[in-house]
């Protein structure tokens, strides 16, 4: 029988470390591990203090620990095992505490909570990315930003555009899915400003891929929420799109660059590169971090400015782990998409974790979508944040009375 496990008592220390790495989230990656380290050590306790490892044994888990048992082994068969081992580990050990966190005990208005605090923080961030985007200095670092025309390019409190970009794209989903269903006016203004503000920072790091997935996540969500407003959205974003390439001729450059196959050429060259690797290395992949170390032996002639990875989180993962750790990742996210939206399509129009579970929903969906162009996942902060979202899905999901496997 299916068991509501939001009928027990919420955890007030879990909501708490919750809220501590929602707040370090878009600002340091030293905060937000040692907060995701302190909420696992927490979970491990609470785990075992409560003997609640049924809890655990929940379908997804399983799949997530077909994919890491993947991952390790491609690291294992690899050319440099221990580097491998330990470039997987560098990447993946946030795979490793999901089951404790999604399984703790957060209360609707707890989840919903964490969730605003970690607007509040991306907020914040996104106005010194505009102080950065106009006056092109990095204050922490103590640098000058990279240039296009007379703006800059934003990093926000990290130290790469696009690291900050995918993050600030995850945080601008949630904003607008609370957004679309908030009927209360003085909160529905402050999560305007919070998309707004959002938005405007992802629009300052001129990152073409959370550009696109932002475009693309903004008609998901009103196509799917209201149908008007979809409408209205795409009108919103023409008139936005012909002011910034009036005011700012950058913008338009940048905007068509995305359509100009000279300007993506090292793009299209790692993806050619990639493939011959996967050619080569179908089962078990090169092994996690060996591109750089096995690319001048699969390099397709061509122009490459870079060449730290495949430009895109699926042929990165085939890359790395070869086929089945491919298909087990897009497993993972399949199986996690699946539980979320079943959740939200049952939840009633007044529960409060509808709004949390469509959020999620926009959220992963966006950084999969930008992945398509770059490698986001092998990105620790990125990795980190993608995570929390996954977990706040699972979260609204499984404690809303998705059946464990046992029960």
């Amino acid at each position: 029988m299916e068991k509501n496990l939001n009928k027990e008592p919420t955890d007030r220390i879990a909501i708490l470390l919750f809220s501590l790495w929602a707040l370090a989230l878009p600002w340091s990656l030293a905060a937000m591990q040692i907060a995701l380290g302190l909420l696992a050590a927490y979970g491990a306790f609470t785990a075992i203090r409560r003997r609640r490892l049924r809890d655990y044994r929940h379908p997804f888990f399983i799949l997530l620990g077909i994919y890491l048992l993947l991952q390790a082994l491609s690291a294992l068969f690899s050319a440099a095992p221990v580097r491998s081992l330990q470039a997987f580990l560098n990447t993946d050990w946030p795979a490793f505490t999901i089951p404790l966190l999604a399984a703790m005990t957060l209360s609707p208005a707890g989840r919903r909570k964490v969730a605003q605090i970690l607007l509040f923080s991306a907020s914040a961030v996104s106005v010194y990315a505009l102080f950065q985007f106009f006056l092109g200095i990095d204050i922490f670092r103590g640098t000058t930003l990279t240039a296009h025309g007379d703006f800059y390019r934003a990093n926000g409190g990290y130290n790469f555009y696009l690291t900050f970009a995918g993050n600030q794209l995850m945080a601008f989903c949630l904003a607008f899915a609370l957004l679309l269903f908030e009927k209360e006016p003085k909160r529905r203004a402050l999560y305007l400003l919070a998309a707004g503000l959002i938005l405007a920072s992802v629009i300052a790091t001129f990152g073409r891929s959370t550009w696109i997935a932002a475009v693309l996540v903004l008609g998901l969500g009103t196509w799917l929420v209201n149908r008007r407003l979809f409408v209205i959205s795409g009108a919103a974003l023409i008139v936005v799109a012909v002011v910034l390439a009036l005011a700012a001729p950058v913008f338009q450059e940048r905007f068509l660059s995305i359509f100009d196959l000279a300007q993506n050429e090292t793009r299209l060259n790692l993806w050619k590169t990639s493939a011959t690797m996967i050619a080569g290395h179908p089962v078990w992949g090169i092994g996690p971090g060996m591109f750089t170390t096995m690319f001048p032996l699969y390099k397709v002639p061509g122009f490459y400015d870079t060449a730290t990875h495949a430009h895109n989180d699926v042929l990165n993962m085939a890359v790395g782990s070869g086929l089945p750790g491919a298909l087990a990742w897009l497993a993972v996210w399949g199986a996690w998409f699946y539980i979320a939206f079943r959740a939200f399509r049952r939840a009633s129009p007044a529960a409060e974790d509808k709004a949390l579970l469509f959020g999620s929903i926009l959220a992963i969906a966006g950084i999969l979508i930008a992945g398509f162009f770059q490698c986001y996942y092998t990105d620790l902060e990125n990795n980190i944040f993608w995570w929390f979202m996954g977990v706040l899905g699972l979260q609204a999901a499984i404690r809303r009375g998705e059946k464990a496997v046992g029960d």
